[in-house]
C-alpha cells in the first residue's frame, strides 16, 4: 500500500495539542461488537441523520464552486466534484471534552452505554503504524485500505455566510473537518478516510465499488491496549449488573482482570498489568 495515504492531508487541518485525551460514548451492544471483531466504525459524512449537512461546502462556496468547469467535462463542476468527494468520505467521532450534553446526545436514556477514553497522541502512532496492514469491511467486500487516512479538530462556522472557497478554492478534506455552528458544542476531533471526487475505484474482483453508508477498519483492541492507546472505560451509574458481567468477560480475553471496589465506587480492570479503568459516572 502507498504510504502516501497516511496523513496526506495533514497541512490542511488542526491538530490537537499534545497529551489530549479523546471520548467516544458507544451503545453496549456496538461496543461489545466492535471487540469480538476488532474495528473501529466509519459513517458516510454526508448520511449522518442528526446532521445532513456534515462536511457540507458553505452556501456561499456553493456559488462560486457553480461556476467553475472542468475544461474536458464542462457539464461537471467544482460543486459536483465536492460533493462526490463528500459522499466517498467517512468519519469515526470523538470528543475532547466529556460532558453532560455529550451523554445526552449520544447516550440519551441509554444506561447500557459506555465511554472509551482514549490518548489521542498514541491512537494516532498507532492507526499510522497499522493502516497499511489492515483492512477495511464494507457490507459485502473486504479489502486492503485505498482511502486517505486523516486526523483533526473540527472547525464551527456559518453554512450560510462564510466563505472557505476564498482566495482560492479549497481541498476537499478542508470541508470534513468543518461543521455548522450548532454543533460546536461537540468539540469534535475526528479520524477521515476519503478519496479523490472523480474516477471510480474498482475492488480486487473487478467489480465497481459503490461506497456504502459505513465502513469498519481493523482495530487491534488488544495491542491498542498494549501501546496505550486506551485509557479508560467509563459506564455509567445504574449500568446493569449483567452488561457489567457480559462486558467482563468480553474483556476476559485481553488478559487475567482483577476487579477492586473502592468506597467510591469506582472499579478498576487489571489487564497484564495495565490498568484499564472504569469509572462510575455520577
Amino acid at each position: 500500500m502507498n504510504e502516501d495515504l497516511i496523513q496526506a492531508h495533514k497541512c490542511f487541518l488542526n491538530e490537537p495539542i499534545s497529551g489530549t485525551t479523546l471520548y467516544k460514548i458507544i451503545k453496549h451492544e456496538n461496543f461489545l461488537d466492535m471487540l469480538d471483531k476488532g474495528y473501529l466504525y466509519f459513517h458516510r459524512v454526508d448520511q449522518y441523520a442528526d446532521d445532513k449537512r456534515d462536511s457540507d461546502q458553505t452556501d456561499k462556496d456553493k456559488v462560486l464552486s457553480r461556476e467553475s468547469k472542468f475544461e474536458k467535462k464542462p457539464s461537471f463542476t467544482l460543486e459536483d466534484y465536492y460533493a462526490q468527494a463528500r459522499q466517498r468520505s467517512y468519519a469515526c467521532c470523538f470528543t475532547t471534552e466529556e460532558t453532560d450534553h455529550i451523554w445526552q446526545h449520544y447516550a440519551g436514556n441509554d444506561n447500557k452505554a459506555c465511554c472509551l477514553v482514549l490518548d489521542c497522541d498514541a491512537l494516532i502512532r498507532f492507526l499510522n503504524r497499522t493502516y497499511s496492514q489492515s483492512y477495511m469491511y464494507g457490507v459485502s467486500f473486504k479489502c486492503k485500505p485505498f482511502l486517505f487516512l486523516n486526523y483533526g479538530l473540527v472547525a464551527y462556522g456559518d453554512l450560510l455566510n462564510d466563505e472557505l472557497a476564498k482566495p482560492e478554492a479549497p481541498n476537499p478534506i478542508e470541508y470534513l473537518y468543518f461543521k455548522g455552528e450548532a454543533y460546536s458544542k461537540e468539540k469534535e476531533f475526528r479520524i477521515t478516510l476519503s478519496a479523490f471526487g472523480v474516477g471510480n475505484f474498482r475492488l480486487p474482483d473487478k467489480t465497481l465499488l459503490e461506497f456504502p453508508a459505513s465502513l469498519r477498519l481493523d482495530f487491534n483492541f488488544r495491542e491498542a491496549l498494549n501501546h496505550g492507546v486506551i485509557k479508560q472505560l467509563k459506564i455509567s451509574q445504574d449500568y446493569p449488573p449483567s452488561c457489567f458481567q457480559e462486558l467482563k468477560s468480553k474483556l476476559m480475553k485481553y488478559g487475567d482482570i482483577k476487579i477492586i471496589k473502592s468506597p467510591k465506587m469506582i472499579v478498576r480492570l487489571i489487564v497484564n498489568f495495565l490498568i484499564d479503568k472504569i469509572w462510575w459516572r455520577c
